[in-house]
């Protein structure tokens, strides 16, 4: 009887802290309506353990620097914890159905301006360093003579901050979208809306987000269903003085960013090149689960036969810079289509692509690599697929 009266203690007292069960949180969060605009609806976050604070099985959300999760309150900080804890819930849903596994606690940074250091973890602390961003954050081994611990890989959420646009970075844009745009060929209007931005921004808010643009705002764009056809509608873009980017409350960047946390179990995220960048906004669609994004990607390489040579060798070199991400992200599309419709199956090509993560290499490309990725990956389709790349000119 009194063992019995023990464990009756127990078990009350770890209910009292969170230890067992889930907590019952309901949070208004950003998502999309039946017209793809953010809206606010309310919705409940799933394993939590904590009914004070934003402490989950999996993801604890913290702010900047602190390792204290943020606190369930009616503060600015809680609703963009809300915001991201659900999403990525979403998220790790997703990725647990095509055989990702994700049973560890992830710490994700919001509101952090500091940049990341390999062995200090966080550097920059007197520093306004970064803004307008998200990253995903490798772990590391941690610094024991100055008292800095071991972390985990992390997801990083910067603040917003309005950015003014200078008369010598609007000159730049027009330059390079003179420059962007392949003759004779259709381009994807996430690339030509990204350029603008980037060409843009790049100069006033530092390198950082030069760096890592390409896979947040081209994302966030696509994930917006914003999409710029024409050059003359993209020049209007110049006429705002100011312009920002709360990743934080963008379903498609947590997705995406999160992509690269559950690739990290076979390589660390430290690569921003179009192959991993088109493959992290892939898995972004298809956690969003709006792949009418896609319906006015551009058919980048189609009759690459029919192009001269000094075309087809500007579109070689291209696949590796600036037109990469996009391509990536066209081609697995129209390969998910070809490959699950033989197969029967609606997730097939999705569980398979994720299990290439396996052989990816630091240096894997799009114009040398893709194409032995994909033969090892896919055995039984690969004469299909790699007619389809051949056709794309790869």
């Amino acid at each position: 009887m009194r063992n019995l009266i023990l464990l009756c203690v127990l078990i009350f007292t770890a209910k009292s802290y969170g230890v067992l069960g889930d907590h019952r949180v309901v949070r208004n969060v950003i998502v999309r309506d039946a017209d793809n605009d953010l809206v606010p609806e309310k919705r409940e976050l799933k394993n939590l353990i904590s009914s004070e604070t934003f402490t989950g099985r999996y993801f604890k959300i913290v702010k900047g620097r602190s390792e204290d999760a943020v606190k369930i309150d009616d503060s600015l900080d809680a609703d963009r914890a809300a915001n991201v804890y659900y999403h990525l819930e979403k998220a790790r849903d997703y990725f647990v159905s095509i055989g990702g596994k994700q049973d560890y606690q992830a710490v994700i940074r919001i509101e952090i301006t500091n940049g990341s250091h390999n062995t200090f973890h966080f550097i920059n602390d007197e520093l306004e360093y970064v803004y307008n961003n998200a990253r995903t954050i490798t772990k590391g081994d941690g610094f024991e003579p100055g008292n800095i611990p071991a972390w985990g890989n992390e997801i990083w959420f910067r603040p917003a901050k309005p950015v003014k646009i200078s008369d010598e970075s609007k000159a730049k844009f027009k330059k390079m979208l003179r420059s962007s745009i392949p003759k004779n060929s259709s381009v994807n209007s996430d690339l030509l809306t990204f350029s603008v931005i980037e060409g843009l921004l790049s100069d006033d808010i530092g390198e950082s987000l030069k760096t890592s643009g390409e896979q947040i705002l081209t994302n966030y764009l696509r994930d917006s269903a914003i999409r710029w056809l024409v050059p003359e509608v993209a020049t209007f873009i110049v006429s705002f003085q100011k312009g920002y980017l709360d990743a934080a409350y963008i379903p498609g960047i947590i997705y995406h960013e999160y992509t690269h946390l559950i690739m990290a179990d076979e390589i660390e995220p430290v690569v921003n090149n179009p192959l991993f960048e088109g493959f992290a906004d892939y898995f972004a669609i298809q956690v969003a689960e709006k792949k009418e994004f896609l319906d006015n990607a551009g058919d980048y390489a189609s009759l690459m036969d029919k192009r001269s040579a000094e075309r087809k060798a500007y579109f070689k070199e291209a696949l590796n810079k600036q037109l990469g991400g996009d391509f990536v992200l066209s081609l697995f599309f129209e390969m998910e289509e070809a490959v699950n419709k033989l197969e029967g199956s609606d997730n097939y090509f999705q569980t398979k692509l994720y299990e290439m993560r396996k052989i990816f290499t630091y240096d894997s490309n799009i114009s040398n690599d893709l194409a032995d990725l994909i033969w090892i990956t896919f055995p039984k389709y690969r004469e299909l697929l790699i007619t389809i790349m051949a056709k794309r000119g790869i």
